[in-house]
């Protein structure tokens, strides 16, 4: 088993334990004749990722001291169909792919590491509210 097997084995199973399925919207914008754009909004299938706050340092202090920015940071398999300005919901609250960055190691994509940005309060995921 290689090592990059085995660091795929091993987010496997950090996905079982840890991970959180959720629902991709897309909506995409294509070109259409005249010079104007059809806009549709597409609903992926459910894919297993792995989701959870984190904090860094912002660059501009003012006069109360140092300042934390608080995001959401989403882990995904390689293969995981997720681009910048998707949305989902989780936890109740409408979240937006800001920043998509595949993390490599043994010169192949291990996991994509996503920055995601809560907004709205829009209620449970299941729509009851």
């Amino acid at each position: 088993m290689s090592l990059y097997e085995l660091q795929q084995e091993m987010l496997e199973q950090v996905m079982e334990l840890n991970g959180t399925e959720i629902v991709l919207t897309r909506t995409i914008r294509t070109k259409v004749r005249g010079g104007g754009f059809k806009t549709e909004t597409v609903e992926l299938a459910p894919q297993l990722v792995e989701l959870y706050p984190a904090r860094r340092h912002n660059d501009k202090v003012g006069e109360g001291g140092e300042s934390l920015d608080t995001y959401w940071v989403l882990i995904a398999p390689p293969n995981t169909d997720i681009q910048r300005g998707d949305t989902f919901v989780q936890y109740g609250t409408l979240f937006t792919v800001v920043e998509i960055d595949p993390m490599k190691h043994f010169n192949r994509v291990g996991w994509l590491q996503c920055v995601v940005q809560a907004g709205d309060y829009v209620g449970k995921s299941d729509g009851t509210g």
